[in-house]
């Protein structure tokens, strides 16, 4: 009976460092998934969200908010020009 107890034990041992390591590795993903949205988020906008003096972009030491996409023309919706044609 005692063999059992042993067993119990070691599992019960095992299943924490289990739940343990997937407790890290839900807490990275979560903080790199913040990450990401971060920096997209600066990427979508052309303000100055630095914090200091306002400096030209490429000159103020934040990747992510001085690579910006090309500049589309803003579009109103997919409905032709000349309205709806059905």
């Amino acid at each position: 009976m005692s063999h059992v107890a042993d067993m119990a034990e070691l599992y019960g041992s095992l299943g924490t460092v289990v739940v343990l390591m997937l407790w890290f590795w839900l807490s990275a993903f979560v903080v790199l998934l913040g990450a990401e949205i971060n920096a997209e988020m600066e990427r979508q906008t052309r303000k100055d969200t630095t914090i200091g003096e306002p400096r030209p972009m490429g000159e103020r030491g934040a990747h992510a908010a001085d690579t910006l996409g090309p500049k589309r023309p803003w579009r109103r919706s997919r409905q032709t020009q000349h309205g709806d044609e059905s």
